[in-house]
């Protein structure tokens, strides 16, 4: 049995936890991302050929203290697949929207420029500002 693209997409959206942070290196700042997804046993198999269908690469790990692997993908090309795919419509957290969001800065080469650390920051960090200011009304 194999997913089409928009049983994918209520997959990812129910099932995958994107996350993005900027990691200091040698030369500056680094971006580093993936989406990880876990699954009831049962879709593990079915999950899996469709990403590779897809041409989605993916890994599947065990996590400790869980009997069920997780399904992580972590390759620049595959995530930016994966939020193509995603609807723009509003998700059950904000966190595809922003994911989606930094993930275009990436595409469009922003990670490598000088003050990119700040920006994806100010991205990152727009919900807490916003609730911030309407706490203090």
């Amino acid at each position: 049995m194999m997913y089409s693209e928009g049983q994918m997409q209520g997959i990812f959206i129910l099932t995958a936890i994107p996350s993005f942070s900027m990691t200091t290196v040698k030369g500056g700042y680094e971006p580093r991302y993936k989406i990880m997804m876990r699954l009831p046993e049962h879709l593990l198999e079915p999950v899996s050929r469709s990403l590779t269908a897809m041409n989605i690469h993916h890994v599947m790990i065990r996590e400790r203290g869980r009997r069920v692997d997780s399904i992580i993908v972590r390759r620049r090309f595959d995530i930016l697949r994966v939020c193509d795919l995603m609807p723009d419509s509003p998700t059950k957290s904000k966190s595809w929207r922003k994911f989606k969001r930094v993930m275009n800065m990436v595409r469009n080469g922003e990670h490598l420029e000088e003050d990119s650390k700040y920006r994806f920051e100010r991205v990152l960090n727009e919900d807490e500002d916003e609730q911030t200011i309407l706490s203090s009304r």
